[in-house]
């Protein structure tokens, strides 16, 4: 549960956390002329998390060459390690590279349709679904990797 925590929870939550604790120290008056730059949407829109799933990818290459070197060869699974691996990691190089290229309107209009709003924020869906790609993948390279040393380090005794 430890390692969730670190590597998956912590790096997504310390942005809006981080965003909590600024707008608490500052002042009404600089808010007031900042409005809607404190809200969550602000952090995400422009496929930010695709920065966090970019870091996991990273994560779970090194985890997958850690493999390799344990092992002395390649898994015989690794195809449906590394095929998600590189489409989770080509995905999060484009949806984080498109925030700085392309810049999402907040919606201020609360009575929109559910078609319009994930149309309208379609590269934030589309970072969540690359994010959630690259935490299962790295997930599934840490935890196999877990259990191949655990397996070695049991034969070896």
């Amino acid at each position: 549960m430890g390692w969730l925590f670190v590597n998956i929870i912590v790096p997504l939550a310390l942005p809006p956390i981080g965003v909590l604790l600024i707008m608490i120290v500052t002042p009404k008056a600089v808010r007031a002329r900042s409005e809607g730059n404190f809200g969550l949407m602000v952090l995400v829109k422009d496929g930010q998390l695709g920065w966090s799933a970019a870091g996991m990818c990273a994560a779970a290459f090194y985890e997958f060459a850690e493999i390799i070197s344990i092992l002395g060869r390649v898994p015989s699974h690794w195809p449906g390690i590394l095929i998600p691996l590189v489409f989770s990691t080509v995905g999060a190089m484009f949806v984080a590279a498109s925030g700085a290229v392309y810049s999402t309107e907040i919606l201020k209009y609360p009575n929109f349709s559910t078609k319009k709003w994930l149309s309208h924020y379609h590269v934030f869906v589309f970072s969540v679904i690359i994010t959630l790609s690259s935490a299962i993948t790295l997930s599934i390279v840490h935890f196999t990797m877990h259990s191949i040393a655990t397996t070695q380090s049991a034969g070896a005794k």
